[in-house]
């Protein structure tokens, strides 16, 4: 069979006024609960596109039954793939998703959040669609101009002149939007007679209609929408420019950025990304040899040797520091590197005479007026060195401080500082009988939206001018580490009290949670089956505790679906470390515990096997717990099943960054440091966990 590239004019039996599949439900009171459209998504006529790893634009076709989808079978509904907004770019889903010859289709559901966009389909103004998605070069055939192949069992031709031809044989959509005009001709919401349009099937080419002409000149569609390619191919290149111009400036690979650019990352994301990867890395090692050579193109090399060597000399666990790195260092001058050598180094390569003969006083002095100087062009290689190595310890302390939080929360990047939502959606309707010769009646879904809001903390601190005098590595090193460790902490104070007390600032006097948004009352409330009476820890307390979170009920998609419920596993027991003992005895053991709490001389039942023992939950006691209250304890459904409290990072930096500058005239002398770490802790939703008050 051959594959013909159709033009706009053989497919045009689209309405230019609104989609006849396009549908609404309403309640009792008449507000409207769903809106839906069927659409062709994309089809297999070869579009325009900018190709990032041959410079060029190609045409490329997109075969429908080499289309991958995503586990749930849905794709996220943009507008104008906009992603910049986090949640709130969001506009509703695409679901129903399914080849039909060589068109892919699938219904439409707009949220409740965008009905301005559901109006605009509705009365026909906005009418085209375009998806987003991943290619693989591995299933690329690549066509010339003019030429023509078998692939994937149908015959493909390039009728283009110039332009090559690129058939994707397996590809993974990843969003469909809205957009004024679309590349794909075909990608439209459907009318009621183009609701089946299969591989063969067409509607009448309007040159075979008689039409009475009024003089009156039409508009070039044609031209429009090449015009409209043409600034999307444009606006696509200066993406994928930005970001390589990025990953060339900070030294990061190619292979780094593939992703960014396959998946349409927005290019200041991008660049955040490469950004956190550049201080990831913070050092290439150089050479190994007596000397670092230092030129324009080795600034990378002599900052990372300079790095790793006061961080041997400060103390930094080796095991941490990259074996070929600290052997290069080893051979180099940059050995048991001091603050008042490297400082004398960094003076002597910039030019300044008499280097050697200045005491440690004079050598400080100079180092702060060269760095304020250096910081000001963009030069500064002593407070690079400083601040990347401060980083280390920082991060290090960071990772290595006990906390417990991340082992229970769910993690969401965020895109900005603005209100984001945590859109709960419920599952779908219930599937009915389905009686011969009569039509399949719709289902639906329901969301209910909670908000989060990234905060941002820090501290600061200066390594003082008398510190440099003394070649003090105790206040280079001990410092940052604390401030890491200060961090960590408080990322985990606020989790457990929003936990307990419903606010990130632990103050109050209530025990129940944060109060939901999705109906004004507390997290843990009777109302939503998650707040139990107190009672002490066994295993049958721990069975209530079970049964109640997997009976707690999930959101309705309408009112005629049957009742649906969590039906979550324990993952993780959070309790006050006073009762982590007698936990490990419920969990722990084989054989039940008829009563842990009655004396260390209590022995198992050895006749009745514990049901709990090696279902892999988790205990984890938290001394935070014990200060708020001795005897509460949780149990917490994972949090990638049910989201129950939610941590927001930006751009899933999930660590604290610093930076330094010295000391503006008037200030103490010394060389400042700000440490700052941006995040958030909100409720997602409370069907995910559950609280007993303890006892």
């Amino acid at each position: 069979m051959t594959q013909k590239n159709k033009s706009r004019d053989e497919f045009s039996g689209f309405r230019s006024f609104g989609p006849g599949t396009y549908t609404e439900e309403k309640d009792k009171d008449g507000t409207v609960t769903q809106r839906k459209v069927r659409a062709t998504i994309c089809s297999e006529n070869p579009v325009e596109v900018y190709d990032y790893y041959s410079d060029e634009i190609i045409r490329e076709i997109l075969c429908c039954s080499g289309m991958r989808l995503p586990a749930n079978g849905q794709l996220p509904l943009l507008d104008n793939h906009s992603r910049w907004s986090g949640s709130s770019s969001v506009k509703g889903s695409v679901r129903n998703i399914s080849p039909e010859g060589n068109l892919v289709a699938g219904d439409i559901f707009f949220s409740s959040t965008a009905a301005d966009i559901a109006t605009l389909a509705r009365e026909g103004h906005l009418t085209d669609l375009s998806v987003g998605y991943r290619t693989f070069s591995e299933h690329t055939t690549w066509l010339e101009p003019g030429e023509e192949r078998a692939c994937d069992g149908k015959t493909y031709k390039n009728e283009d002149a110039k332009k090559r031809l690129a058939i994707r044989t397996v590809w993974e959509p990843r969003e469909v939007s809205t957009t004024p005009i679309g590349a794909d001709e075909m990608a439209k919401f459907r009318s009621l007679n183009d609701n089946h349009l299969y591989e063969g099937e067409r509607t009448m080419n309007p040159k075979e209609k008689t039409v009475e002409t009024t003089g009156k000149q039409e508009p070039d569609l044609d031209s429009i929408r090449a015009a409209a390619r043409k600034e999307a191919a444009e606006a696509e290149r200066a993406r994928v420019l930005e970001i390589q111009t990025c990953a060339r400036e900070l030294n990061i690979g190619d292979e780094f950025i593939k992703d960014f650019v396959d998946k349409g990352t927005p290019a200041l994301e991008a660049r955040m990304k490469c950004i956190q990867e550049a201080q990831r890395k913070l050092a290439v090692a150089p050479p190994a040899g007596s000397n670092v050579s230092v030129g324009k193109d080795e600034t990378d090399k002599f900052r990372g040797a300079a790095v790793t060597g006061l961080l041997l000399r400060s103390g930094f666990p080796t095991d941490k520091i990259d074996s070929k790195e600290r052997e290069a260092v080893e051979k180099s001058e940059f050995r048991g590197s001091t603050m008042q050598h490297l400082a004398r180094h960094i003076l002597d390569k910039s030019g300044m005479r008499g280097v050697v003969f200045m005491d440690n006083r004079q050598v400080a002095d100079a180092i702060i007026d060269h760095s304020k100087r250096a910081v000001a062009q963009g030069t500064g290689d002593f407070s690079y060195i400083l601040a990347a190595a401060a980083n280390k310890f920082l991060l290090n302390r960071y990772i290595e401080t006990p906390t417990t939080y991340q082992l229970w929360v769910g993690f969401k990047p965020l895109d900005d500082f603005k209100q984001n939502s945590l859109v709960n959606y419920s599952e779908f309707s219930d599937i009915d009988l389905w009686p011969e010769g009569t039509p399949p009646k719709w289902g639906r879904f329901q969301d209910k939206g909670e908000y989060i809001t990234l905060y941002k903390y820090g501290k600061a601190f200066t390594i003082s001018y008398e510190a440099l005098v003394n070649d003090d590595k105790g206040a280079f090193s001990d410092i940052p580490s604390r401030i890491g460790g200060a961090c960590a902490r408080k990322r985990n104070r606020i989790a457990y009290s929003l936990l307990y007390r419903g606010n990130t600032a632990g103050t109050g006097s209530s025990t129940v949670g944060p109060t939901m948004n999705e109906d004004s009352k507390a997290m843990f409330h009777s109302d939503h089956g998650n707040l139990l009476s107190a009672a002490a820890p066994s295993v049958a307390n721990l069975g209530i505790a079970a049964a109640a979170l997997k009976t707690i009920k999930l959101l309705a998609p309408d009112a005629d679906s049957a009742t649906q419920y969590t039906n979550a596993a324990i993952k993780s027991l959070i309790c006050a470390v006073a009762k982590e003992h007698l936990w490990k005895q419920v969990i722990n053991s084989e054989s039940c515990y008829d009563n842990p709490t009655s004396g260390a001389n209590q022995q198992p039942n050895t006749g009745m096997r514990n049901p709990f023992f090696g279902q892999g939950i988790q205990i984890v006691p938290e001394p935070i717990i014990d200060e708020l209250s001795s005897t509460a304890w949780y149990v917490a459904a994972d949090p990638n099943q049910v989201a129950h409290i939610v941590f927001g990072t930006l751009g899933g930096q999930n660590a604290p960054i610093i930076r330094n500058e010295p000391n503006a005239i008037g200030a103490a002398a010394g060389i400042s440091y700000e440490v700052m770490d941006v995040f958030s802790a909100a409720a997602g939703d409370w069907r995910g966990i559950v609280k007993n008050p303890g006892a």
